[in-house]
């Protein structure tokens, strides 16, 4: 019950007035229309949404006839019997310790001058710092954090429409203008003329209702000082002073809180998309950022693979050099500086690479303290993993239908049509609004004894009602019948926004599972490369002669040949870890899978700020990373 009602309907006594009716008849009907007007004002009716968990549920139910959840295979291996090889298994730690990702993982690399000129200097950093700092700093992520708070002020203008309005008016008049006067007898009985001073004050307030109605309660007084001759009044001057309470409520068009609050509903869900799609910006700013991390991985590991094989290859020419004039002619010689020359533009290549992965790293960042336009260079201190995948295909699938943040947004969409046809079916209604006024009065002299004549038996009342119905209905007719028909397109829309979903997903877990498989085949394929390579060594220990066609056609061969083993293995892995992101992307839980909180995310104040002090606590700071040597 709004408060204005409560004060009218416990205290609101006057003194008695000097005027007197029999309101024995009238009190009773007043009263019966001030509950009346109490029971208009406060009643309320909930909203019923559109149930778009209905239609999740039935999503998810087809998956699950679709899928043979039990017979799907879990979990598998992907190392290769390198027997099927020919290599001894005793072999794989010594193979692994020359070779591989984790020989270069430590290693030191150089990236050249930079643009500007300058040694290079370094900033180490791990996976979650990174991630951390593009939370907190990325500017695409800005306009997405802001949509929401825009719309804050949205709902807060759609409440304002029922906030209370006080309202006031005052007036000054004089009258003084001649009149026809009544005779009895040949004697005047009225004045001649019509001479007055009036004055009168109004205030109050009124509050548009969820109902739909308007109240209004408001105090008037009007003081007349009456200077017409041969008339008067007691008392004067007089000072009549009243007391309301009106409505005015609709009882069929725009009735109920569910119609009148509609706008409000709609602010509320254009926030929920908002969050939404804040939510799906920070699943793909995470995305990004560790995809490009896990390049930035590669390319160092590349630029580390490429000095290596550089030195090697210029140790094999200068042994060439020395034999010049033994067995070695100018034909082999340029054979070897041809293939020294090539990996040198190899190496350079790789230079470009690292520092073009960092930039990219960089620029994902925007991090204050990491400028895009240094030359600094981000270096990774994490290793991608080769955790293997634990996921089933319906799990994934049904995780996704509940997580995903454009189907949260399909629903919303559809609550919104759910709410704008309850409204378009309001308005197929006739209009029936009661209108009803209560007011008591009290007269005197002064406006203070006036208020003190205020007596509820002397109350006048009116209580109307006002029909209004369109011959012909055709235009709100027609705006039920479209959101009716929008309704059943956003319900189309769901499953077919839902079958992206699915078909994302299945592609993202073939990937990582594919990726997966490929890492154990590129390891096998580098221990091969390094078995070669060791029994070729072997060989050279045991004294057989070095000729040019065995340094040339052999061992520069398997040199490069492990070379490129070892960069297709990281490549795997790496391509292995960034599609276990985007896995995790697609079904909508790489935020918990990094264990970042969304409230804290969407936030990066305070709550942000308390995560980034604690993963500095563990891996040092967490926006510029720990600065290292050169």
């Amino acid at each position: 019950m709004p408060p204005l009602l409560v004060w009218y309907a416990q205290g609101f006594r006057g003194a008695n007035s000097t005027v007197k009716h029999d309101a024995s008849q009238t009190v009773p009907v007043a009263r019966v229309l001030l509950l009346g007007l109490l029971w208009a004002g406060g009643c309320q009716s909930p909203f019923v949404a559109d149930d778009g968990e209905q239609l999740r549920r039935d999503v998810i139910a087809r998956a699950r006839a679709a899928i043979d959840h039990e017979a799907e295979p879990g979990a598998v291996g992907n190392d290769i019997d390198l027997r099927q090889l020919g290599i001894d298994p005793q072999r794989i730690g010594e193979l692994d310790r020359v070779s591989g990702p984790g020989r270069h993982r430590d290693s030191a690399v150089n990236p050249g001058e930079g643009l500007d000129g300058t040694e290079p200097q370094h900033v180490r950093m791990t996976l979650q710092q990174a991630i951390m700092t593009a939370l907190r700093h990325n500017l695409s992520t800005e306009v997405a954090r802001i949509a929401p708070q825009i719309r804050d002020t949205q709902i807060t203008e759609a409440r304002g429409q029922f906030d209370p309005v006080a309202f006031s008016e005052a007036n000054v008049g004089q009258t003084d203008r001649p009149q026809a006067a009544s005779a009895l007898g040949g004697v005047p009985v009225e004045a001649d003329a019509i001479v007055r001073d009036t004055a009168s004050v109004q205030a109050g307030v009124r509050s548009r209702l969820y109902t739909g109605g308007e109240l209004a309660i408001s105090s008037r007084v009007d003081w007349i000082d009456d200077k017409s001759p041969g008339t008067a009044f007691l008392p004067d001057p007089a000072s009549t002073a009243s007391v309301g309470l009106e409505l005015t409520q609709p009882l069929l068009r725009d009735f109920g809180e569910e119609v009148n609050t509609a706008q409000i509903v709609l602010a509320n869900n254009a926030k929920r998309r908002d969050v939404l799609g804040l939510e799906q910006r920070l699943l793909q700013l995470v995305a990004e950022t560790e995809a490009a991390y896990w390049e930035l991985v590669f390319a160092r590991h590349r630029l580390a693979i490429q000095q290596d094989l550089l030195d090697e290859t210029r140790k094999t020419r200068d042994e060439l050099d020395k034999r010049r004039d033994v067995d070695v002619n100018p034909v082999q010689l340029a054979q070897a500086e041809r293939e020294v020359r090539a990996n040198e533009i190899a190496l350079v290549q790789a230079r470009v690479g690292l520092r073009d992965a960092s930039d990219q790293l960089k620029r994902l960042l925007d991090s204050p303290d990491l400028p895009l336009m240094t030359e600094t260079l981000v270096e990774p201190s994490d290793f991608p993993e080769e955790l293997p995948n634990g996921w089933k295909l319906y799990d994934a699938v049904a995780v996704s239908i509940q997580r995903r943040p454009e189907l949260g947004q399909v629903l919303i969409d559809l609550e919104d049509v759910g709410v704008q046809r309850k409204v378009a079916d309001n308005q197929r209604l006739p209009r029936l609004d009661l209108t009803g006024q209560v007011r008591t009065f009290g007269l005197d002299q002064t406006v203070g004894e006036s208020y003190g004549d205020i007596d509820d038996d002397v109350i006048d009342y009116l209580v109307g009602l006002r029909f209004e119905r369109p011959l012909n209905n055709r235009a709100a007719d027609a705006v039920y019948q479209r959101t009716r028909l929008t309704a059943l397109a956003q319900r189309v829309n769901y499953r077919d926004t839902a079958r992206g979903v699915i078909l994302s997903v299945k592609q993202s877990m073939r990937a990582m599972t594919s990726a997966y498989e490929v890492v154990g085949i590129a390891r096998a394929a580098r221990r091969a490369a390094a078995e070669n390579l060791r029994a070729l060594r072997e060989r050279e220990q045991m004294g057989e002669s070095l000729t040019p066609e065995f340094l040339l056609d052999l061992k520069l061969r398997t040199q490069q040949r492990l070379a490129d083993a070892e960069l297709q293995e990281m490549r795997a892995l790496v391509n292995y870890n960034i599609a276990r992101v985007r896995f995790y992307q697609a079904i909508g839980t790489l935020l918990d899978e990094r264990g970042i909180a969304f409230e804290d995310a969407a936030r990066p104040g305070r709550s942000g700020l308390m995560q980034q002090e604690r993963a500095a606590a563990i891996d040092g700071p967490a926006d510029a990373g720990e600065r290292v040597e050169p």
